[in-house]
């Protein structure tokens, strides 16, 4: 009988299951969407029930699709998205309807006490996660203790995504992995553990947190009960798994010195995997220890793909399926610099070297004679700008990239990834499964730690698909427009205090 792995992939928009045989073949794959619900201005969050409903029926239709059967299935991991928080009993029961997710600022009073407790960057130095401080598990857990202060006296631990389907799956309750931990804001990237000052700051017991372990940790079998609803066998392993970015750079075999993965979605970064941390508290790098004696550091933009998706649709007033295509070719019939004009996609908390909770975006330099192409055109170019910034970070810490292999959903249009090529001088590569690539890295975790890979180089799947090289006579205008993009940056960084 074959042996097959599972990977589910839980983005901020849904689940995407894939089935993967031993050799790697995605055999079959599926995606169940669901809501995000925004209650109240800065407020993010979804209901774990979803969650649960979502896994359940991808499992069935990748299986099904696949012709498999539930003995089969040798084990499941994960790709996760990251920085939520969910109060639980003992029993793992959510006890509040919604899990607050990453994405949710409502904690900025929380944020702002931690700084003034811990000073500005002691938070990030320590921990090595760039996000914004208000973002965090950690001020999240805050704000609950002051809001619903019955709901945090209650809680037996506050878990995230993958590990409130763990528990759902084995029973196991407040087991988490090295990189989610992490994003608690209250995990020592170097230390590999809890800090002690971070958490006196915050006032937050180490017992109500979930206890780290390496991404290949096998939990155990899958329970009688939720075998029957996912559609596998009780035999089925299941493996911990990993916050989604990290895994997409695992997914992507970025293990060589130089080769890089950028991923263009909802935000985007860039990051490489090297046996050294690059914490820096100017651009608060995410720095992440992977396992395997490896970080994963990226730098990032928080809403570059949103940025360019709200522009798409608002300014150049695209909608519908082929709204990609008809915004590259509006921005084709424009020219490289725009003809002067600038888009900053800062919509929220800005990027890792420009980050504010207040920050907005911004069109400048807006003229008569511009036009629809050339707004097309600065929206895609901002993009690139954004990812510039990233590989300067590297550049100066000597780790220049010499390719980027491009995932997400914005690898597939190739406008963007020529404009990216152009602007960072750097030759750029698309894979063949970029849409599939967070969960090929949680099918390498299902396969370590079921036994049925023995090794870090086993994990590498990637298979190229297409190519760009940059066009360097261009080089010295990008450079030039780069410089007035971050002029920008740092002109309303000192106004965006004064919009609330």
């Amino acid at each position: 009988m074959r042996k097959l792995v599972l990977a589910h992939d839980l983005g901020t928009s849904g689940n995407k299951a894939c089935l993967y045989d031993t050799e790697g073949e995605l055999l079959s794959s599926a995606f169940v969407p669901y809501e995000t619900y925004y209650p109240a201005q800065g407020w993010a969050e979804q209901d774990p029930e979803e969650w649960w409903r979502a896994v359940c029926a991808s499992s069935k239709a990748v299986i099904s699709g696949a012709g498999a059967v539930p003995e089969e299935l040798a084990s499941i991991s994960f790709s996760a998205q990251s920085s939520g928080c969910l109060p639980v009993d003992a029993q793992g029961r959510p006890l509040r309807r919604r899990a607050i997710i990453w994405m949710d600022t409502r904690s900025r009073e929380e944020a702002e006490e931690l700084a003034r407790l811990l000073g500005r960057d002691t938070q990030y130095c320590i921990t090595g996660n760039g996000l914004g401080a208000s973002m965090l598990p950690s001020c999240k857990i805050m704000w609950m203790r002051r809001h619903e202060p019955e709901v945090y006296a209650a809680a037996f631990k506050f878990i995230g995504c993958k590990e409130y389907l763990i528990a759902r799956m084995t029973g196991k309750v407040g087991i988490t992995d090295y990189t989610e931990a992490q994003t608690s804001g209250l995990f020592s990237a170097l230390k590999r553990d809890y800090d002690e000052r971070l958490l006196e700051a915050a006032g937050i017991p180490r017992e109500k947190l979930c206890e780290p372990r390496d991404s290949t940790c096998c939990l155990g079998t899958v329970s009688t009960q939720a075998a029957r609803e996912l559609g596998v066998s009780e035999k089925t392993l299941v493996v911990l798994g990993m916050m989604d970015n990290p895994s997409a750079a695992v997914g992507a075999g970025c293990f060589e010195d130089g080769v890089f993965v950028s991923s263009l979605g909802t935000a985007a970064w860039i990051a490489c995997i090297a046996p050294e941390s690059f914490i820096d508290p100017v651009y608060h790098v995410n720095s992440t220890y992977l396992g395997f004696g490896r970080y994963r550091s990226s730098v990032n933009s928080h809403t570059a793909g949103a940025a360019l998706d709200w522009g798409i649709e608002n300014l150049l007033g695209l909608s519908g399926a082929d709204k990609y295509d008809a915004s590259t070719a509006l921005a084709e019939r424009s020219e490289p610099g725009a003809h002067g004009l600038l888009y900053l996609p800062s919509f929220r908390e800005g990027n890792c070297r420009y980050t504010d909770s207040r920050s907005s975006g911004a069109l400048v330099g807006l003229k008569l004679e511009h036009n629809r192409a050339d707004i097309a055109r600065a929206m895609y170019e901002a993009f690139a700008y954004e990812l510039r910034i990233c590989t300067d970070f590297f550049a100066g810490k000597g780790k220049r990239p010499k390719q980027i292999r491009l995932i997400g959903g914005g690898s597939k249009n190739p406008f963007l990834a020529q404009v990216i090529a152009d602007v960072l001088g750097v030759d750029i590569v698309t894979p063949q499964n970029s849409r599939h690539i967070g969960s090929a890295g949680a099918a390498g975790f299902a396969k370590l730690g079921a036994g049925i890979i023995s090794g870090l180089e086993q994990l590498d799947s990637f298979v190229p698909a297409r190519s760009f090289t940059p066009d360097r006579s261009k080089a010295a205008l990008y450079d030039s427009r780069f410089g007035l993009y971050t002029a920008y940056y740092e002109a309303f960084m000192s106004l965006y205090s004064r919009m609330d």
